[in-house]
């Protein structure tokens, strides 16, 4: 299941997001998921990778010294092959139109999306929507490393797949490969320091049990804090 939160504030055209805005988005998800069991992973000294993937798509954005410029109004998207822990999340955030939340902006409405079904699909090309990182055992993968994203990515795939066991999501791990991409370097700021990034299209191949699990909850490291969101093309 996925959804769409929009923010906005309707005596203004922009915002201005702090630059290490992705701990706020963290903070979004902490309180679409306040009471329920899935907030127990917020507890967690060592959580590990989330059953859920967030994206946040930026337009016109102008980055300051301490401060990024964006056009409002802004789409927070949430997915999650949980179908519990999407609803308790979607259900939330629709309690919660009218407040002001992150970033000072308000949600004025929460849109169901709809969802791609990658049963028999060997094939997928996926969109990234904002940015995507993987990370290796020298660090975070540049776009132009596709045989270190596609270790890397499989490296994550085979961990988040037995991470997700927890959850009652079963599956077999098996290798994708990556067909083709149209990828390039992204640059994000990260908690005082800077993370290399991917952003653009990656066509993979695979069982569709795999396809639907990078669908469901996302490609790559740091899903739950806004990174590696996607949409099928076609």
């Amino acid at each position: 299941m996925r959804f769409c939160v929009t923010l906005d504030d309707k005596n203004k055209d922009i915002a201005f997001l702090p630059v290490d805005f992705r701990s706020s988005l963290i903070s979004f998800v902490k309180l679409m998921l306040n009471g329920t069991m899935y907030f127990n992973k917020f507890r967690e000294r060592h959580p590990g990778f989330s059953p859920y993937v967030l994206g946040l798509e930026l337009h016109n954005t102008i980055f300051y010294r301490d401060a990024v410029r964006v056009r409002l109004p802004l789409r927070v998207y949430f997915s999650s092959g949980i179908s519990e822990l999407a609803i308790a999340a979607c259900n939330k955030a629709i309690n919660m139109q009218g407040n002001i939340t992150i970033f000072g902006l308000t949600i004025t409405a929460v849109e169901l999306l709809r969802e791609a079904t990658l049963s028999g699909k060997q094939v997928a090309n996926f969109r990234i929507i904002g940015h995507a990182v993987f990370r290796g055992p020298g660090g975070y993968i540049k776009a132009s490393d596709l045989v270190g994203l596609e270790e890397a990515l499989n490296y994550s795939l085979r961990v988040k797949t037995d991470f997700l066991s927890k959850y009652q999501v079963i599956a077999q791990y098996t290798p994708v490969r990556i067909i083709s991409s149209n990828l390039y370097k992204g640059v994000c700021r990260h908690y005082g320091g800077m993370i290399d990034s991917v952003k653009g299209e990656l066509e993979l191949s695979g069982s569709p049990e795999m396809l639907q699990i990078l669908y469901d909850y996302g490609l790559g490291v740091r899903t739950g804090q806004g990174y590696g969101y996607v949409e099928i093309l076609g």
